[in-house]
């Protein structure tokens, strides 16, 4: 009687025993089976369907994704294309070469986890993309292998449930990355950048890393060379946030600011340069005439519908000035050779381009003991405008008569002490500039040989005149000479002179 519970229980177990495995089975079989639909299904164009829509949206883009190929879980696609909605910013977006590998341990999280993607290449574009060829619902359009995207059968209800419906990517890289602005010369170009990007706290945004490749911005001629920079990408600015670059020889720039991605803003690029020989930024003509190694800091902006505004205060180290008509008569007049060739010991300024029109503010050109100028400048495409204080020590007017009372009468005009100042005037062109120094010097001598300098300096005085070089010097030497003669006489000889010189000072240039 005791021995019936017994197989009765033991039976049970058995039956319990064989539908648990058989439910483990089950599970197994149904986990292999959804795995082997899953496979499938990535390899299908329903699944190449699904992932564009879904970059689409998550973009608010239309996306399309050439075919994709499969060795076991690294996938591989000839190209994608994404064409924006929005009526600003970024336009079209076409990647080559994708290759990519899946963490299938990331779907049992719930997630489809990319560790890596990397691109061959990558072009995004700021103008009107274009023309594509939209579809129902506007959600596929033409690929760029030119065929359509494909709608296959969606999953069954029971495997869409274990599907993971977002995506986490690891990092990008891509090998050759371009930005192409709205219209040439409109906006800043990149070329043949490496890029790394990993995305950021915040959904939507990357962390952005790049070497090699050329940046071009406009209104300066010459790209930069890239050298290393690290960024912050979104859906509506790019953020740099630290840059260095070559250009214009070994020069090296430094840089920082935002480049916006919508269309009615603008962009703002600020940073430091140093070791730009002043030779690779100047024409022909003043390339001649002006030397040494430049530094400083700049700003460079812009805005819908204005020209490019670059902003800077420069410094030259090692500043050379020579074979300026200025310097040339000034080195005439005093004997002094240094004057042919001056070497600065200081030289700065505000400088401010826009456009065709130049504008240097706060000008201070110094060669120690010798000369100085301050004040301001533009250059309105070749034409030029200066008012300039120009400096000299007083003993070296000495072979000048007339400068310090005619010329150089200011004494405290400028910002240094030890220097008697003149006010000059530049005009003319970048190829043949003009200035109102040399005359007034002229004019001075003649003034003073006949109405202010004794008989011993007028020999000086012709001599400095003849060495000058000017057009005006036949008159100048008539002047002094008639001046000799006439200052020698007494009484009326003397007044017969000063009736010259009423006479023969218009000849000089005011």
């Amino acid at each position: 009687m005791r021995m019936k519970p017994r197989k009765t229980q033991s039976w049970l177990w058995r039956l319990i025993m064989i539908l648990a495995g058989g439910g483990i089975l089950a599970a197994v079989a149904a986990y292999f089976a959804g795995l082997s639909w899953a496979r499938n299904y990535l390899r299908s164009d329903a699944c190449r369907d699904l992932l564009a829509r879904q970059i689409g949206s998550a973009m608010h883009a239309r996306c399309a994704i050439a075919p994709i190929s499969w060795t076991g879980w690294n996938a591989w696609s000839a190209g994608a294309s994404v064409e924006s909605e929005s009526a600003s910013g970024w336009k079209r977006m076409e990647a080559d070469g994708l290759r990519a590998s899946l963490d299938w341990g990331g779907v049992r999280r719930g997630v489809w986890r990319v560790p890596a993607i990397n691109l061959d290449s990558l072009r995004v574009s700021m103008g009107n993309a274009s023309a594509s060829v939209a579809s129902e619902g506007g959600r596929a359009f033409d690929r760029p292998d030119g065929e359509s995207v494909a709608h296959g059968p969606v999953a069954p209800a029971w495997v869409r449930r274990w599907l993971p419906t977002r995506a986490e990517i690891g990092e990008v890289d891509v090998r050759r990355f371009d930005l192409q602005p709205p219209l040439v010369g409109a906006g800043v170009a990149v070329a043949d950048v490496h890029l790394q990007a990993r995305p950021a706290a915040d959904e939507g945004a990357w962390h952005v890393s790049g070497d090699e490749g050329r940046v071009q911005v406009p209104g300066i001629g010459q790209p930069f060379r890239l050298g290393r920079t690290a960024a912050r990408f979104d859906a509506g600015a790019l953020v740099i946030h630290d840059a260095t670059a070559r250009w214009s020889g070994e020069s090296e720039v430094t840089a920082r600011g935002r480049i916006s991605l919508a269309g009615d803003e603008g962009w703002i690029i600020s940073g430091h340069v140093s070791g730009l020989d002043l030779r690779h930024v100047t024409s022909e003509v003043w390339r001649q005439k002006l030397g040494g190694v430049v530094e400083g800091d700049y700003e460079v902006s812009a805005r819908p519908g204005a020209d490019v505004l670059t902003t800077g205060k420069v410094i030259v180290r090692g500043g050379v000035v020579q074979a300026l008509p200025v310097l040339e008569r000034v080195a005439d007049f005093t004997r002094l050779e240094r004057f042919r060739r001056v070497v600065l010991d200081e030289a700065k300024g505000d400088v401010e381009v826009q456009g065709a029109r130049t504008r240097v503010t706060n000008l201070v050109l110094q060669s120690n003991g010798l000369i100085r100028l301050e004040g301001e400048m533009s250059i309105d495409g070749r034409t030029l405008n200066g008012n300039l204080l120009v400096g000299v020590p007083p003993e070296s007017q000495r072979w000048i008569p007339g400068a310090r009372n005619h010329v150089f009468t200011e004494a405290h005009a400028g910002k240094v002490p030890g220097f008697v100042w003149a006010r000059v005037h530049i005009s003319g062109t970048l190829e043949s500039p003009r200035e109102n120094l040399s005359g007034r010097l002229l004019a001075a001598m003649g003034q003073a040989v006949l109405l202010d300098a004794p008989l011993e300096v007028l020999g000086a005085g012709a001599d400095a005149l003849g060495n000058s070089g000017s057009a005006v010097v036949p008159a100048g030497r008539a002047v002094m000479d008639g001046g000799k003669d006439i200052l020698k006489e007494a009484g009326e000889a003397a007044g017969r002179g000063i009736d010259t010189l009423k006479e023969l000072v218009p000849l000089f240039p005011k």
